[in-house]
């Protein structure tokens, strides 16, 4: 990992110091806020009751070092999402539901319309890049991006080797419409397993030792992507 990095390349490289420095430099009022804003640390209203709580804590310079990473903090796969599609729509807060409803009247920005534009470019570049994360979900023609998460779990307040991998996918990145996430709960490495790159190349990969986001969540992304992208008409003809 170099030594200096641009924002745009501590997202594309997933560089935890970096992540840490950006965090840092903004504080703990501003950062605190801006999750709360996106929805990921109190629990949320949703159709159904049977939601999951993210587990309270108390701010702090470590936990702000830490959360910047995405390590000592806890939300649910679908408030993930509903942060992704405020990140990515252009700044607009949304409300999850299971039926469709029109929110065009009534839409609170959260984020600037340019910042978001510029996030998305950056997240397609996560998928994109030879330098991103998350190359295994580069379907061709689909715009694809996203980022990837690679988390430790805690065993009786100690980190361990188990992990939880995610990837948070949205797609395509010229005109989101589509968040997908996924997440795996302690993956195993599969050392036999044969990865086909699918942005055309052809290019083929044998060996999963990392066990990291990249090689897990991010290969299952791709395959189902690869699958709903016909059914679901998205399909882009990419200029490179």
């Amino acid at each position: 990992m170099p030594s200096k990095l641009t924002a745009e390349q501590i997202l594309i490289r997933s560089g935890n110091i970096g992540s840490v420095r950006i965090a840092q430099s903004v504080g703990i009022e501003k950062f605190s806020l801006f999750l709360e804003n996106l929805g990921l640390l109190n629990k949320m209203d949703f159709d159904i009751e049977e939601v999951g709580q993210p587990i309270p804590f108390k701010w702090g310079k470590c936990k702000l070092a830490t959360v910047a990473f995405g390590h000592g903090i806890t939300t649910t796969p679908l408030q993930l999402a509903k942060a992704y599609s405020i990140l990515t729509n252009g700044g607009f807060n949304i409300t999850p539901t299971l039926i469709k409803k029109d929110y065009e009247n009534k839409q609170e920005r959260i984020l600037k319309r340019a910042v978001s534009e510029e996030i998305n470019l950056i997240l397609r570049k996560v998928v994109s890049s030879k330098n991103g994360t998350a190359n295994f979900a580069n379907i061709n023609g689909y715009e694809i991006g996203g980022k990837t998460g690679t988390a430790e779990k805690s065993v009786n307040g100690v980190y361990s080797k188990k992990k939880v991998n995610t990837f948070a996918a949205i797609f395509p990145t010229s005109k989101p419409k589509f968040v997908l996430i996924i997440l795996m709960d302690e993956p195993k490495a599969n050392k036999e397993y044969v990865y086909n790159f699918k942005d055309g190349t052809g290019w083929k990969y044998k060996g999963n030792w990392r066990n990291t986001a990249g090689w897990t969540s991010v290969e299952v992304a791709g395959k189902i992507i690869e699958k709903i992208g016909p059914i679901l008409a998205t399909k882009y003809m990419e200029v490179n």
